[in-house]
Formats: C-alpha cells, sequence, structure tokens
C-alpha cells in the first residue's frame, strides 16, 4: 500500500543522498529528487548513518583526512 511506497521511496532518498555524498562530497538537495520533504527528511537521516559507518571503516584504514569531510559535511546542513 501506500506506507510500503513511502518506506521506498524513504530507500530511494537514502540511496541517491550517500551515493552523492560518495561521489561528491556533498549533500544532496532535495530539489534534485522529486519527492515530498518527509521522505527526503527521513532518506537524509538514514544516510547520516550510512556516513558514520563509513568513517569507522575509514577510521580503521587510517584515513583521517575522510572522516573530517564527513564530519564537517553533516556539521553545515
Amino acid at each position: 500500500g501506500t506506507n510500503s511506497f513511502n518506506v521506498s521511496l524513504e530507500e530511494y532518498a537514502e540511496a541517491e543522498t550517500f551515493f552523492y555524498f560518495l561521489n561528491k562530497g556533498k549533500i544532496l538537495s532535495i530539489e534534485k529528487l522529486d519527492i515530498e520533504i518527509e521522505q527526503y527528511l527521513l532518506g537524509l537521516s538514514h544516510s547520516t548513518r550510512q556516513l558514520a559507518r563509513r568513517a569507522v571503516n575509514l577510521a580503521a584504514q587510517g584515513k583521517f583526512k575522510d572522516i573530517q569531510n564527513i564530519k564537517t559535511t553533516i556539521q553545515e546542513k
């Protein structure tokens, strides 16, 4: 039903914002996606968890500059 569709849009927003960050180093704006604000915000909040996991993996690799970029980007928004 509608709830499943909304969850799918949240997952889409999460994937798009995370992928955009990995490629551009920035947070994807809602204007780039054709979704409602609620789905965007929920997807964005989920993508920050993905970024936190990435930061842990980067720390294990000693890539501290990349971790700082993640931290700075999340704090900007």
